[in-house]
């Protein structure tokens, strides 16, 4: 087999292989591309309100919002967690500081 081929192999059995993780506290199987969402106001459309603002804002004032776009520093809820991404790459993965100083390994976007 030709390298292009063993390193295509490989990229697609990590890709399975992180497709998922077992969430701590009950155990269950979930799929990580569905553990990452953006927060946005609840009151105000997020386009209209700077970062800085939103990155202040009461936790219980914001909600989740699959779909948005997501850029570095974006305010998201990751894992079970409230953080910041802190690390975007080119295939579309992130990796989030989580508010206990961890960080995420790399999430979809």
């Amino acid at each position: 087999a030709s390298f292009e081929e063993l390193r295509l192999s490989y990229c697609k059995d990590i890709l399975q292989r992180g497709s998922t993780i077992t969430d701590a506290i009950t155990g269950n199987c979930l799929r990580v591309d569905e553990q990452l969402v953006r927060l946005v106001g609840e009151d105000v459309a997020v386009d209209k309100v700077d970062p800085a603002t939103i990155a202040k804002m009461p936790f219980d004032d914001l909600e989740w919002v699959e779909g948005a776009d997501i850029a570095l520093q974006s305010r998201v809820w990751a894992q079970g967690s409230e953080g910041y991404v802190e690390h975007m790459d080119r295939q579309g993965h992130c990796i989030v500081r989580l508010a206990d100083g961890s960080s995420t390994p790399p999430l979809p976007r």
